[in-house]
């Protein structure tokens, strides 16, 4: 591939307009660049000084463009932006806005090698209707144990996984109250297939309560934090997810709940199918179409809907931190749960706004230089704990 192939192939990327297979190129060329970290290919991209300046413009052009029509992307954007830029090794993209001002692109030189840690990722505790406890990041792969008519297994992929194998006991009410969970720690993330095939993505610092075999009129589960969940079609018995007194009903679709005690507003984003959301003092459920959250808040009995991009509401899905227009504190509680630490404030850190897409498997203070640079606050870590200050 010449430069202005590579050119023409981002330019359709930016636009939506690129085949699957052509996304597919470009995330392996950016697979290359942040997992490996590979340089700038001068052979396959042109000189460096030049393709930047080039596509500065085009990046700048296209942000303005997309705030116009109020289509903003920051993944999209983001993705391309460290394809074509390599040096941003660390960030996707990062934009700051502060009061009105519009957005300003940093450009961000690659961190020195720091001795801190990442997140480990996949970790957590399963725990059997008997009180029996499994570490699910040193459980081998295979079984790992037998409820009536249920086999739970890890499989070779890490997830945990409920096979149906038979018929189940006649004891009704023992079966009924045979409710497993699963806990990730913070700096965890775990993916568990349940009894009737439904998956469910637990983010960090988060629970799910579950029956170990669906029956009944309804599959009901209790979340705790925040969990991406892909539910298996069965109109005779709908899939019900309980959170904070938030109730989502759905027949079968994908769909991610952010329900962290922390946070305000317990945020319901539906990317495929229908659910219909209601609140313990909510005058009436919300139905949300695909593209749409709603919002639940403790201090409040209404249930509000808004259009959202569903690529920030699942990117740590992903691997990836999304912060679009989102403010500092916010931020760093998102960042307390994934790298486990206190935050600590000193001093007013004002009203600044950040954007952007930053890689989780970064350490905490590759992602913090990321902030630092792009604004004025500045970070300290002590241990466990990060200092924020003006």
């Amino acid at each position: 591939m010449d430069k202005e192939k590579f050119l023409e192939l981002v330019d359709r990327y930016l636009a939506g307009k690129a085949s699957a297979e052509e996304e597919r190129l470009l995330f392996r060329l950016y697979e290359k660049f942040q997992e490996r970290g590979e340089g700038w290919d001068s052979a396959q991209m042109g000189e460096e000084s030049e393709v930047r300046e080039r596509i500065h413009g085009r990046i700048s052009e296209e942000i303005k463009r997309r705030q116009r029509k109020q289509v903003f992307s920051p993944l999209r954007l983001g993705v391309a932006a460290t394809l074509l830029i390599a040096f941003l090794s660390t960030v996707l993209m990062l934009y700051v806005r502060q009061s009105k001002d519009m957005p300003v692109v940093a450009q961000v030189a690659a961190p020195d090698t720091v001795r801190d840690t990442s997140p480990d990722g996949s970790k957590a505790t399963l725990t059997l209707a008997d009180g029996s406890e499994i570490i699910l990041d040193d459980a081998a792969e295979g079984e790992l144990a037998k409820q009536p008519g249920v086999r739970i297994s890890k499989a070779a992929d890490g997830q945990l996984v409920y096979a149906v194998v038979g018929p189940a006991s006649g004891n009704v009410v023992t079966e009924a109250n045979a409710y497993n969970a699963i806990k990730t720690p913070k700096g965890g993330q775990y993916q568990v297939v349940l009894p009737d095939g439904s998956k469910v993505w637990l983010n960090a610092a988060s629970s799910l309560r579950y029956p170990a075999r669906f029956t009944g009129l309804q599959r009901r589960v209790e979340l705790t934090g925040e969990a991406y969940f892909e539910v298996e079609k069965n109109a005779d018995m709908p899939f019900v997810v309980e959170s904070r007194g938030q109730v989502v009903e759905v027949l079968g679709t994908h769909f991610n709940i952010d329900a962290y005690a922390d946070e305000a507003f317990i945020s319901t984003t539906l990317l495929e199918g229908a659910v219909r959301v209601s609140a313990d003092r909510a005058s009436s459920p919300q139905l949300l179409a695909p593209g749409q959250q709603a919002l639940v808040s403790q201090a409040s009995s209404a249930v509000l809907v808004r259009q959202v991009d569903i690529d920030e509401a699942v990117a740590w899905k992903s691997g990836y931190f999304m912060f679009n227009d989102e403010d500092l504190e916010s931020i760093m509680r998102e960042l307390a749960r994934w790298y486990d630490v206190q935050v600590e404030y000193q001093g007013d850190v004002g009203s600044i706004k950040f954007g952007g897409v930053v890689s989780r498997s970064k350490t905490i203070t590759q992602t913090l230089r990321v902030l630092e640079l792009a604004s004025n606050v500045r970070f300290k870590v002590e241990g466990k704990k990060v200092i924020v200050m003006p």
